[in-house]
């Protein structure tokens, strides 16, 4: 007795164009027919355009963290400046206070100053306090942006580090290859498409080949 009918693995996987944010072309493909171990390389994706962007992106990642390094130190720096500021500042808050406490032992006019000289120097105390805040929370809120971008930047290196390791597909299986049609060919009517060849460009997500189990 005959049947017709089509002969199938019982097991097989399909390798699938990877979206690589630019052109996807095909450097390497294994031969149709072609026997491949588990983990073997079938296919193989231009680089190029990824590597280019990773190289970007480490680049931007590298320049934010030196503008960070910098922010951190300034700020470290100016910190220390207040301080003397400060203690200055209160110093002489502390010295006012002294020569008030001797106004009964000198004239109105010189008590009167003594006073004055006084009020100023809590005055001067409480600016700058004031200025420092300000100071502090304007240069918190620059480093909270940098560490935004550093953020960005890290989560952008991660998706093209991604991308650059979707480039090679390797047989998940041990089977054969099965060369896959490249339906992005413009074709004329009545013409049949053509195997994905290398050098073909292919739309991502696009099955390129079958693995299918020996088995």
């Amino acid at each position: 007795n005959f049947a017709r009918g089509e002969l199938r693995a019982v097991r097989s996987a399909t390798l699938t164009a990877p979206n690589l944010f630019g052109t996807v072309q095909v450097t390497k493909l294994a031969t149709l027919g072609a026997l491949a171990s588990e983990k073997d390389l079938v296919v193989e994706f231009d680089d190029a355009e990824v590597l280019s962007r990773l190289e970007e992106k480490q680049l931007e990642l590298d320049q934010i963290d030196e503008q960070v390094k910098k922010a951190q130190a300034d700020l470290a720096i100016r910190d220390n400046q207040d301080q003397v500021e400060l203690l200055r500042a209160r110093y002489g808050v502390r010295r006012a206070e002294l020569e008030v406490k001797r106004n009964e032992l000198i004239s109105a006019i010189d008590a009167k100053k003594n006073q004055l000289t006084l009020e100023e120097s809590k005055r001067r105390l409480l600016q700058l306090e004031s200025d420092i805040k300000s100071r502090r929370e304007q240069a918190q809120a620059e480093l909270a942006v940098l560490r935004e971008k550093t953020n960005k930047a890290k989560l952008e290196l991660n998706r093209e580090k991604q991308r650059l390791a979707q480039v090679k597909l390797l047989a998940p299986m041990s089977g054969l290859v099965a060369v896959k049609q490249n339906r992005s060919t413009v074709m004329m009517f009545g013409m049949s498409l053509p195997d994905i060849r290398e050098g073909d460009q292919v739309q991502p997500g696009m099955p390129v080949a079958d693995i299918l189990a020996l088995s």
